[in-house]
């Protein structure tokens, strides 16, 4: 019996039938893709660009300052008083080292308006108290991206890096200061109303913070802003994202070290007046995230940590003083 060329069996017919199902298919889940993930990731960072219609702001302080004999910083005013301190338990964005929120009370202090700057720092130096910003026993001059940094009269008015705890502190020691407790930190940058940013509720715009933001190309950079920097900006330079109580770059431009070590449960056994952290430990806390952070680690609730004799380009800090030591 003959077969006709038509009646002959032909194995692609199957794929080609099968191909043919699926790529409708295929071409509808590309499509659905190609749109769903530009939006998400759009509206999931987009949102914390617009102001928090539920945030309720704190009534405004009127801003005290004086200015330290020492090293000329201006200091702003915290009065004594209780503040939720840490992350609330629903947050579920919140690191469980932010946990659980609690109330604490603090003396009224005084804390530097912005980080200490390469000039101020390097009063110390020559004063013979201070060594020089170091890294791993390697003098340090540049930043990250600044081939000349600490020591190039363009950057004197930017925050001095590649100092470690120790350094930090003794800098704090000549000034007449110290350096701030955790929670006094981080009084100063949120207030007494549980806010997330310096400046309030979302809200992020490169005009109040130096962050990781389109410029710098990293995979969590929060690329819906331009701050103007890829690197440290000079001390002050976002006055709009100041805190409730005038104090500058307490989110972004360099992490700050203070005087806590540092424990992930503490706030589960913090004292509720003057808390100090722990007794000992091996790390100690930073605070406030940088410019080589995005939008989620520069709340005023993250907390960080380092051991204290390292050092590094997106580190630097800023002093405190107890009121009660100035009566």
């Amino acid at each position: 019996m003959k077969t006709s060329p038509t009646d002959t069996p032909n194995p692609d017919m199957g794929k080609k039938t099968l191909i043919g199902r699926l790529t409708p298919i295929m071409l509808f889940v590309l499509i659905f893709l190609a749109i769903f993930i530009p939006l998400n990731t759009y509206f999931h960072f987009n949102y914390l660009k617009l102001p928090d219609p539920d945030y309720k702001p704190m009534q405004a302080v009127t801003i005290q300052t004086q200015v330290s004999a020492q090293d000329q910083m201006e200091m702003v005013f915290v009065p004594a008083g209780k503040f939720m301190m840490g992350s609330q338990p629903d947050d579920d964005e919140a690191y469980a080292s932010e946990k659980p929120a609690h109330e604490v009370y603090l003396d009224a202090f005084w804390i530097d308006r912005s980080e200490v700057t390469n000039a101020q720092y390097a009063l110390c130096v020559s004063s013979g108290e201070c060594k020089p910003p170091t890294a791993f026993g390697v003098e340090k001059k540049n930043s990250n991206t600044y081939s000349w940094y600490y020591g190039n009269p363009e950057y004197d008015h930017f925050p001095v890096v590649y100092v470690d705890w120790e350094a930090a502190e003794n800098y704090c020691e000549w000034a007449g200061r110290r350096l701030p407790t955790e929670a006094e930190w981080e009084k100063a940058a949120r207030g007494t109303d549980q806010r997330w940013y310096p400046w309030g509720n979302k809200n992020v715009r490169g005009s109040l913070v130096n962050l990781a933001d389109r410029g710098t190309g990293h995979a969590y950079s929060y690329n819906l802003v331009e701050d103007g920097y890829n690197d440290t900006s000079p001390a002050g330079s976002y006055p709009e994202g100041a805190s409730p109580y005038g104090a500058y770059d307490m989110a972004g431009n360099v992490w700050e070290w203070v005087s806590d070590w540092y424990g992930r449960t503490y706030y589960s056994a913090s004292p509720s007046e003057n808390p100090n952290g722990p007794e000992t430990g091996t790390l100690k806390v930073l605070r406030g995230g940088s410019y080589n952070n995005g939008n989620w680690a520069i709340r005023t609730t993250t907390r960080s940590y380092l051991g204290p004799l390292y050092a590094y380009g997106y580190v630097g800090f800023r002093c405190a003083l107890s009121e009660s030591d100035l009566q």
